[in-house]
């Protein structure tokens, strides 16, 4: 998104790369600023609800998440992993 000094710490050429192509950003139908998104932001989290709970927004709509969002096995070892990850920084009794 143009603004959000999203490669201000990639490598040279990239951010090169990255201002050469943002204007094209810029004009697409599609895209956005920073002032907006955080309006929309705002409004998903404090906002009259737009979507049912849980859903995903892309701009207005809500849309469906990918399949692998719904596989309650992956969300176990999800869940796994991220206790792992915090009792090993002992911010965190393990289980």
């Amino acid at each position: 998104m143009p603004g959000t000094g999203l490669a201000r710490e990639a490598g040279r050429l990239d951010r090169l790369a990255w201002r050469s192509l943002l204007h094209l950003t810029r004009v697409h139908p599609g895209s956005t600023n920073p002032r907006a998104s955080g309006r929309k932001l705002a409004e998903a989290a404090v906002g009259v609800p737009v979507a049912p709970s849980g859903s995903n927004l892309d701009r207005d709509r809500p849309v469906r998440s990918s399949p692998t969002s719904y596989d309650p096995a992956r969300e176990t070892e999800l869940w796994q992993e991220l206790e792992r990850l915090i009792a090993a920084k002992g911010a965190y009794p393990s289980a």
